[in-house]
């Protein structure tokens, strides 16, 4: 990807979430396996990350397209570690109790699990929070969400060397 998409949803970026419907029935699967209430596909760009799809069951009020500091996101510590990450109850997490962004929105169970595209750059995640503890030891359900998450790279895979055969360049920006 070049330098000016790393800065919002590019059409292709829309077109792949619009088109697939599965996204949708995705999440609330997600939210089905892990009982955690909100689960999202977001793209980290620079300083950001964009809210592609969500399913908020909490009431958060985040809707497609919104954008948020990294620094407020539980799913910006894939930047440093591109591995999943599954923290039951973040009070009680020597490593992560002090992260801004459970601070800041209360949240007690996170899993974030990275979203690569083929050539294994990081795209985003499928960030799933609830502001209760879960036990979160399930990890049958994290091997699905991992699936989940190659699925949706494929799908903004294909449809990057789609636009690219069809003559659309990737720095058209809708968002």
């Amino acid at each position: 990807m070049n330098q000016s998409s790393n800065f919002q949803l590019s059409i292709d970026e829309l077109n792949a979430i619009a088109e697939i419907e599965a996204t949708t029935n995705i999440l609330k699967l997600i939210v089905r396996l892990t009982g955690l209430r909100f689960a999202a596909i977001v793209k980290f760009c620079d300083k950001d990350w964009v809210a592609c799809s969500v399913n908020d069951e909490i009431c958060l009020g985040i809707k497609d397209g919104e954008r948020f500091p990294l620094e407020f996101s539980m799913c910006s510590n894939l930047l440093a570690d591109p591995s999943n990450l599954v923290v039951g109850c973040i009070s009680e997490s020597p490593a992560h109790k002090g992260n801004i962004a459970a601070q800041r929105y209360g949240f007690e169970s996170s899993i974030s699990i990275p979203i690569f595209l083929r050539d294994n750059s990081l795209f985003g995640s499928l960030c799933v929070l609830d502001p209760d503890a879960n036990r979160l030891e399930e990890r049958e359900a994290v091997d699905v969400l991992v699936i989940f998450a190659k699925l949706v790279g494929s799908i903004f895979q294909w449809h990057y060397d789609h636009s690219y055969e069809n003559g659309l360049v990737e720095s058209d920006m809708a968002v």
